[in-house]
């Protein structure tokens, strides 16, 4: 090759360089931007809802000309609200859009946004007007005794009442005034226990003592699952689960479990040489067939994961007062059984894979570890446990003055703080032998305690005792609910006596500061309005919750 060749060869190979990095340098021309606001294909129409077990709610349908997310604000002649993000999934047909939140016999004009992936909008062309219904004569009487908005939680406040009469339960939710917003209407065969909302913005609902239900906005079943082990006949498209009950409570699992839900279930087994009184346990029986609480875990397609079995766990042969009640008779088709545990409330602790679990008639709250299946802790009166049992329990902090053991407690509660937080129901106040206190002396409260899991030490944080009434004794025998919120307790009074009538109850839900004195901000009675005339109504209540995204998720 002679010089001036490789030269040449050299000048060419450095030339396509230089222009090859050159044209890497030229920028490069971004995308047009998409500013172009969808449009509608169909105009938004709204309907009444046809489930008219939610009658509050409507639906709009509309249909634009690319995918779109949608939005809605509401204007009463007054006041705005919104927007709210009911559809927020980009489609291009929207047949269901949830209105929900409009204040019962209200009517108001609806005004929809879709909004496209770009964030382009488009407001609809005209208003949508609803009357939103009146509420049914059947309602439960709701009464409004304090509320100070500034000072509570945001959000609604989700109840669940139930009378005595038909059996009927209603599920309501009330804003910051205690107006009602949305409410779903059950029946007596289909009696409402706990419910709560889901990750997904559905509700998930335990009915009677075997049904679970998943159920959006506008009352329509997603899905509902059986435990078949007991009452075997299974509704088409019910997916079943191989347990004998669902009671109490069911919790959704976070996500990177095995299984999607944990639930209280059930069991039966006949034990030996059963003692025949709580009090005298060294009468008898030949045989007892015990009920015993079962945490199960299971997939959506109803597979159980995960069991673990209290009697497996606990001392089936210690009993405290109501040990011996007859809660499963019916259920179990008994007429001797022994309601020995009676849980009634189960909490996952992701801190270190625990559930907590509520056992009313062993006075008791419980840790119990999801790998190991072994006891952790005993939080509850120390009496009456035996070894290896004994070994569990916590101690108390022996200088606080005003601590007291819970007793026939419901619905603990791990708040942000690492503390527990739970309704004392306070029934008799005692472990068999120790006589109960007589029904005059027994109180309710609801209480905050800190378990320390080096020491073993359980402190008593905070508590609330005060009666409507202005009686320092407040007793509340069955039911209840105590929720940490941001800077306030929200307190389910669920199963009160009437004063002075026989038998009759009533329900109220307080919301009071969390301090020392706690203020109440919040209160709400629902009591028949003439409880001492005959035909008077009994109303109790199960659970509350403050849903702080208010009545869309």
């Amino acid at each position: 090759m002679s010089l001036f060749t490789f030269i040449g060869n050299r000048f060419l190979s450095c030339s396509f360089a230089a222009l090859f990095t050159a044209a890497l340098a030229v920028p490069t021309q971004a995308a047009p931007q998409d500013t172009d606001p969808p449009g509608f294909v169909t105009n938004p129409v709204i309907l009444r809802n046809p489930n008219l077990e939610v009658p509050l709610s409507a639906m709009i349908t509309l249909e634009t000309d690319e995918p779109t997310r949608v939005s809605l604000e509401f204007f009463d002649g007054v006041a705005w609200t919104g927007p709210f993000p009911a559809d927020p999934e980009l489609a291009l047909v929207h047949d269901t859009i949830p209105v929900l939140g409009i204040h019962a016999g209200k009517t108001v004009r609806v005004y929809v946004t879709v909004t496209d992936a770009a964030g382009n909008s488009t407001q609809g062309p005209t208003a949508l007007l609803y009357s939103a219904a009146q509420l049914p004569f059947a309602f439960p009487p709701i009464e409004v005794t304090v509320s100070q908005p500034g000072q509570m939680e945001p959000g609604v406040t989700l109840i669940i009442p139930r009378e005595s009469r038909a059996n009927f339960s209603w599920l309501v939710m009330l804003d910051e005034d205690g107006e009602v917003v949305w409410f779903y209407a059950s029946t007596p065969e289909r009696v409402l226990g706990d419910v709560r909302r889901m990750s997904n913005g559905h509700l998930l609902l335990i009915l009677n003592r075997d049904t679970i239900v998943e159920m959006d906005m506008l009352g329509n079943v997603v899905q509902e699952w059986q435990a078949v082990g007991v009452h075997t006949s299974i509704p088409p498209g019910v997916t079943p689960v191989q347990t004998d009950s669902f009671h109490h409570e069911v919790i959704e699992l976070p996500a990177g479990y095995e299984a999607d839900f944990a639930v209280l279930s059930s069991e039966v087994r006949d034990y030996p040489n059963y003692p025949a009184d709580e009090v005298d346990q060294s009468l008898t029986n030949p045989s007892t067939p015990v009920v015993g609480d079962v945490i199960v875990e299971f997939k959506r397609d109803g597979t159980i994961v995960n069991e673990w079995k209290l009697l497996d766990i606990l001392d089936p042969y210690r009993l405290s007062y109501d040990s011996l009640g007859s809660f499963w008779n019916q259920f179990y088709g008994l007429t001797d059984s022994a309601d020995w545990s009676h849980a009634n409330a189960v909490i996952l602790d992701p801190s270190d894979d625990a559930y907590i679990v509520s056992v009313r008639h062993q006075e008791a709250v419980v840790k119990i570890s999801r790998s190991l299946g072994s006891l952790m802790w005993i939080l509850g009166d120390n009496a009456g446990w035996n070894p290896p049992w004994s070994g569990s329990l916590l101690s108390p902090d022996l200088s606080q003055p005003e601590f007291n053991w819970p007793y026939h407690q419901h619905a603990p509660q791990l708040t942000v703080d690492g503390t527990i937080m739970m309704f004392d129901n306070g029934n008799g106040r005692a472990v068999p032998p120790a006589p109960p206190l007589p029904s005059d002396q027994r109180r309710s409260r609801a209480v905050e305690f800190f378990v320390d899991p080096v020491t073993r030490i359980i402190e008593q944080r905070w508590s609330y005792d005060r009666d409507i009434f202005g009686d320092p004794i407040w007793y509340s025998s069955f039911l209840g609910d105590a929720d940490r919120l941001t800077n306030t307790v929200l307190i389910t009074d669920g199963g009160k006596r009437v004063p002075g009538a026989v038998n009759l109850g009533f329900s109220r839900v307080v919301e009071v500061t969390h301090a020392s004195p706690p203020e109440k901000v919040f209160e709400i009675l629902v009591r028949d309005p003439n409880p001492l005339m005959p035909g008077a109504v009994s109303w109790t209540m199960y659970r509350s919750e403050r849903l702080t995204s208010g009545v869309y998720p």
